[in-house]
Formats: C-alpha cells, sequence, structure tokens
C-alpha cells in the first residue's frame, strides 16, 4: 500500500533500496528489476499469478538472487483464540460463509511455493521462523481483514467496520505469531 511505501521509505532513506508499488504483472514491464539481487514478497502472495511472476525474476535477477516469501502468522479469523473465532463468524455473516482459506500462510502452500520457486530456476531453500506476541487493535483488525481480501471484495459499506467493531468487542486482542520465511536461490 502507498502508506506502508512511505513508511518503509522514511527509514531507509540512505539505504540504496527502491521501495515500488507494483503488482505481479508489472516485473516483465519495469526494467529497473533487471540485475536484482533479492525480492521479498510478503502476506499477498496468494494474490499473486506466481508461476510466471517466478520465471520472470529468476529471468531478470543476478545468479546470487533470493526471493523471501514472507508468511506473519496465520490469518486472524482462523486463530484458536476467542476473539478469533468471533471474528470468524462475523466475516461468515457477512460474506454468507466463514473464511477458511490460510492465505497462503500455511506449511502446504510454502511448499508449494518451493516446488514453483524450483520450477523457475531458484533450486535451493531455506525456511526459517521466529516468534512474537502481539496486541491488535480494533483499527489493525479491519486493515488485517481488508489487506487479506482480493481488491474487488473488500467491503466499503461503513457498516462492516461498524458491525465488526461490535462483534470483537474492545478487545485486547493478543496472540502469539509465528513468522515463517522461504529463501528461495540460485
Amino acid at each position: 500500500s502507498p502508506d506502508m511505501l512511505a513508511l518503509a521509505r522514511s527509514r531507509s532513506a540512505c539505504a540504496p533500496v527502491a521501495w515500488l508499488l507494483a503488482d505481479d504483472r508489472d516485473v516483465t514491464r519495469l526494467p529497473m528489476l533487471a540485475g536484482l539481487d533479492a525480492v521479498t514478497i510478503a502476506q499477498a502472495i496468494h494474490l499473486l499469478d506466481r508461476v510466471p511472476l517466478f520465471e520472470s525474476l529468476a529471468a531478470r535477477m543476478t545468479p546470487r538472487a533470493r526471493v523471501a516469501i514472507i508468511a506473519n502468522g496465520c490469518p486472524l479469523w482462523l486463530r484458536d483464540l476467542p476473539w478469533s473465532r468471533v471474528l470468524n463468524a462475523y466475516l461468515g455473516s457477512w460474506f454468507g460463509t466463514a473464511p477458511a482459506s490460510a492465505c497462503g500462510t500455511d506449511a502446504e502452500s510454502r511448499g508449494r511455493y518451493q516446488t514453483e520457486l524450483a520450477a523457475a530456476g531458484f533450486r535451493t531453500a531455506t525456511e526459517v521462523s521466529f516468534d512474537y506476541r502481539e496486541t491488535h487493535t480494533v483499527a489493525g483488525i479491519v486493515g488485517n481483514v481488508r489487506s487479506a481480501l482480493s481488491p474487488a471484495s473488500v467491503p466499503t459499506d461503513p457498516a462492516f467496520e461498524a458491525g465488526l467493531r461490535e462483534a470483537i468487542g474492545p478487545g485486547p486482542f493478543e496472540e502469539d505469531v509465528r513468522v515463517a520465511i522461504l529463501v528461495a536461490g540460485r
């Protein structure tokens, strides 16, 4: 999002880093991507057309290139926590069915990504993880839900957020998060 990019730019002003707002189809149209050593993909992997993306990256990146796919825990609505179960029920009532997708954060999905990356030429892979504790605000939960949806399905009706706030209450909304990072290279 533009806000995330602005924050990233402000925190890395002196680093030789290019922060771009682009999607997977832009890779073939951005000449500045030629010769990259590293690409990170976080949170939105489930919304991308991965195979052509991985093939495009392999064709443009250096021989020492690495691709890191970061999964920042499982979706908030799939946690085994009281507030998460309420969130899942609310989303189910709003959309007509309870969400069950792990949005590409699960081990099975990471296995698919590793296979797809290997087929594109990124033949070595390592997975690392770390844990942390997070306390969410209602606004953060709303943003998290919206960012997990495809643009066409993001609710714009103010009643969505009002109903979510009423359903889950004031919090606190705490969880233990396991971040899994799949790093693939040539």
